[in-house]
């Protein structure tokens, strides 16, 4: 009898790819060099519902870009995979800012984002197939267009945790045809998340460490478990990002919570079970897929 996925939980297939462009775009500037231009390939599989027949949600996107990194890229197109700690240590923390105002005075002719057409895509499981269609993205920025490409309505597509999810590209004259696979991780539960006790016999509230219990479940062989507090203020994002063992405990430091603090007090608490998968496209010699199984809750700092 399938098991029944907890209310607010989220799955999300993520494809990263950093390849070498070899695009013929016009340089932009004297002294640009082809080798400068470099591009991603993003794929997405979000699904929020309250069981297991709640339907999955495609979005993917081909990036090639210009002057500025691919994780820079990522965050300026606002993909759910831009801050997974991928370069972090187990139990190491960071504290990271998004200012929409600065991303607005980016100038076009010295920053460069397309969003490449590359032909048919679907995502198949072991009894499900989905077929994505392409729209123009969005026209938020001056530097950025393009298409993303999202699940028809109605695809019909499930989460199935332990299922393996296939992404199939026929390829086109830009990019070859691939296959890239990944099995959804085991979906979990939130138990607990609050401040307890005072560093340094300290009373001062703002000092106190956050901690975190999760309902591991059953062993599961995920690559990593990540815990996110995000506070959003006007056109400004902050995030507190932790990569930490998926062992169901975890106390983030009141130090880190102090620098999250100054952006604001009401957050957005993030647990990510995740399971990465190599790809090989085309040239491509660093290439990921990633599913990423999450929870959330609001929170507010002391």
């Amino acid at each position: 009898m399938p098991r029944p996925v907890p209310r607010y939980l989220q799955a999300t297939l993520a494809l990263l790819v950093f390849a070498v462009a070899c695009s013929s775009e016009p340089n932009f500037g004297p002294g640009d060099e082809q080798e400068s231009r470099y591009g991603d390939v993003v794929f997405m599989i979000t699904q929020k519902g309250l069981d297991q027949g709640s339907p999955v949600r495609v979005v993917a996107a081909f990036v090639d870009h210009l002057r500025i990194s691919a994780s820079a890229s990522t965050r300026l197109l606002r993909l759910p995979v831009h801050d997974l700690p991928l370069d972090l240590r187990t139990d190491q923390c960071r504290v990271e800012r998004y200012d929409l105002a600065e991303l607005a005075a980016v100038d076009p002719d010295q920053v460069w984002i397309q969003l490449q057409d590359i032909g048919h895509l679907e995502v198949q499981s072991e009894t499900q197939i989905a077929q994505l269609d392409h729209e123009e993205f969005p026209d938020l920025f001056p530097f950025i267009a393009g298409v993303t490409y999202r699940t028809r309505t109605g695809s019909g597509l499930r989460y199935v945790p332990g299922t393996l999810y296939q992404l199939i590209g026929q390829g086109n004259e830009r990019v070859a045809a691939f296959r890239a696979s990944v099995r959804a991780p085991e979906e979990f539960r939130i138990l607990a998340a609050g401040f307890t006790g005072n560093e340094n016999g300290n009373s001062e509230p703002r000092l106190r460490s956050l901690s975190v219990r999760w309902d591991s479940g059953r062993t599961t062989n995920a690559t990593l478990f990540q815990i996110k507090l995000t506070i959003s203020r006007s056109d400004r994002v902050t995030t507190l990002s932790c990569r930490v063992a998926d062992d169901g405990v975890f106390d983030i430091p009141a130090s880190h919570l102090a620098e999250l603090r100054r952006a604001g007090t009401e957050a957005q608490l993030v647990l990510r079970r995740v399971n990465l998968a190599k790809l090989n496209v085309g040239d491509s010699q660093q290439s990921r897929v990633a599913f990423v199984v999450e929870r959330e809750q609001r929170l507010t700092l002391p």
